[in-house]
Parts: structure tokens; sequence; C-alpha cells
């Protein structure tokens, strides 16, 4: 990692710092010379919308740069509103908010993961669910590694191993920018009940179709109970007037989990 990092530095092309030049969401300059920037997380390129920008500056104004309390005892306001919103969007059931893909990782899966249970987690899932497993396994999870895209694998260590197994993927694979069987993976729920499923669909988030639905969960059914065993995760690129939320918000959404 070290050597790739020193070849990449030298290659000009890691480690780079802008100019202090304005921004205008889709160039870059360094040392003088313009480029256009393909490395942007921002996929519709909100950050620069006027209407984004003053409902920053009036955030700014009401609120100050942050609200440093912990959200556990008490939340802004803009929060609030921010979560209602988007569950009217996303036409769901349960939502929360997080400042960072990795952050929200750590913060739900030790939550939502009991001593005993098993985690099996495909290879390309996505670093920031993986980061959390030494944690899981510190909580008493027995994580299991599985080859990519092997969803057989999952059921047969769900039906041979006791209490419950849960599932981590992506909803669309960074890598490889292959989707996850949605179809498939319903099946294996539906047949085995102590199948759970957690899905980072980051990569899947769209701006298009109800509720933005367009990766993973644009392919979702839900027949009955046990799709109460979906977690899902996705986040909102510049979607999210600036007065309610930072640029990077984040939703989960689960539905009630199933009597066990």
């Amino acid at each position: 990692m070290h050597a790739t990092a020193k070849t990449l530095r030298q290659a000009g092309i890691f480690h780079l710092t802008a100019d202090p030049l304005p921004l205008d969401g889709r160039t870059l300059s360094f040392g003088g010379r313009s480029v256009i920037n393909f490395g942007s997380c921002s996929y519709l390129g909100l950050e620069t919308d006027p209407r984004l920008i003053e409902g920053a500056k009036r955030a700014l104004s009401d609120y100050g740069t942050q609200f440093s309390t912990s959200r556990a005892y008490v939340s802004s306001a803009p929060y609030a509103e921010l979560s209602e919103q988007l569950t009217l969007i996303a036409g769901t059931q349960a939502l929360a908010i997080g400042s960072t893909t990795t952050l929200l990782h750590a913060a739900a899966l030790p939550a939502l993961i009991e001593p005993g249970d098993t985690v099996v987690f495909d290879e390309q899932v996505h670093h920031s669910v993986q980061s959390v497993l030494p944690t899981l396994a510190h909580l008493g999870a027995r994580p299991e590694q599985l080859p990519h895209g092997r969803l057989d694998l999952v059921e047969e260590i769900a039906q041979r191993t006791p209490g419950r197994t849960v599932f981590l993927a992506d909803g669309v694979y960074s890598m490889y920018g292959d989707a996850l069987p949605v179809p498939e993976l319903h099946d294996l729920l539906e047949r085995n009940p102590r199948l759970w499923a957690y899905i980072d669909d980051a990569h899947g988030t769209g701006g298009l179709g109800r509720g933005a639905r367009a990766g993973c969960l644009a392919n979702a059914r839900c027949t009955r109970a046990r799709s109460s065993c979906w977690v899902w995760l996705r986040r909102l690129q510049a979607r999210v007037p600036a007065s309610c939320a930072p640029r990077r918000s984040l939703r989960i959404w689960c539905s009630r989990r199933a009597a066990r």
C-alpha cells in the first residue's frame, strides 16, 4: 500500500491540493492548470446551486457552524425537519441521519448485530462496512467472508448455522460495478427465517423514480413480514438543502423487526 501511494504521488495524481480559487463544481486548478474533476462524489453537482448556498447562509446565521450536542440527548430542529422530509421522499418507516457512510456503519451495525450472530459478508462489500467487523467480533459475532456474488453459500451457511445469520452486501459494488441480485436474495430471505440482510446501497442511490429508488431498492419487493429482515443504507449526495443537513447525508431505513 505504501509503495503504491509513493508511486501515485510521484506521478502527480495523489494527495493533491487544488489552487485556492473559487470552485464551479466541475473543474479544479493545479498550478494554474484547469482540469475536469472526474473524481467528485457529488453525483448531482448541487453544491454550487444558488438555492443551497443561500440556505447554508441562513442556517449559519440561525444555528452557527455546528450544534455541539449528542443527538442521544437533543437534536437541532432542522434534523427533525430533514428526517420528516426524507421519510416522505423515500416512503419508509424508519430513518436516521449520519454525517458519513463510515460513521453510520460504525453506529448501526453494533446496534443491529447481536452476540452469537454469524455475520456473512461479500468480499467486495465496501470497506466502510468491513471496517466494523473487528468491533462485531469483539461483541461476540462470528464474521465469515464469502467469495464475491456467492449467494448459494449464504443460504448454505444460514441453514447449517444455529441462531441468526446476517448477510452484508452492497446494492451496487464500487469496484466491479455489478448489482446485487435482489430478487434472488429476497427469495433466500423467504426460505430462511433466520437470515437477515444488511445492504449498503450508497452507490445505487439515484435521482429518478419513486423515492429516488434507482438502485437496489428499485428491485426489492415486500410480500409479508419477512421483509422486516431487510436493512438498507443509502447515501443522499448533494440532494438535501444545505439549511437542513451537511452535503453528505445518509439515510438508513429498516422495517420493524420480525418477532423472534
